[in-house]
């Protein structure tokens, strides 16, 4: 039968756990020099990933941006604090978004199917993260094929994450 009720427990935690994250970073201080700065420079990056006219490139740049930081969730006792520190720091960026453009934040940012799909993914690998800690700690072996399971579907998420966002950026 496998660990499957426990991921599904863990899933859920875990996706509190970032919702709360993102929810804390947004409700930081932070002055208008300091947001223009660290919303500029987000801006200048995501903009990096966007090759204009070539959805491929586009989605390949998003993909290899995003699948890595989600694989390495997915490792134990660093993943799901990755994760955490991850989720605190977007909120962070979205409050940054906020204060320098008026525009954004926490309701902008739970609207957008990108974003919500990005947090499903990360959600499902701090998920995997937890699991594989409790397992390593309890002396345990998972099963292989099980990880190897959630591995596809996350970077299946991956995928469409970045097929999305390059199709809204063409």
């Amino acid at each position: 039968m496998g660990d499957w009720s426990l991921r599904a427990i863990l899933f859920m935690v875990s996706l509190a756990l970032t919702v709360l994250l993102v929810v804390a970073g947004f409700s930081q201080e932070i002055s208008a020099g300091s947001a223009r700065q660290i919303y500029s420079s987000t801006e200048q990056y995501t903009e990096g990933l966007v090759v204009k006219g070539d959805f491929e490139a586009t989605a390949l740049n998003i993909f290899l941006d995003f699948a890595p930081l989600m694989l390495v969730c997915n490792t134990p006792v660093l993943g799901p604090l990755i994760a955490g520190a991850t989720s605190y720091y977007t909120g962070y960026v979205s409050k940054a978004q906020l204060v320098a453009t008026g525009k954004g934040g926490l309701q902008a940012l739970f609207s957008d199917v990108v974003s919500l799909l990005q947090v499903l993914a990360i959600s499902i690998a701090s998920a995997e993260g937890m699991l594989l800690s409790y397992k390593l700690l309890k002396r345990q072996r998972a099963e292989f094929l099980e990880t190897v399971a959630v591995l596809v579907f996350e970077v299946g998420l991956a995928v469409l994450v970045a097929s999305i966002w390059a199709l809204e950026a063409s």
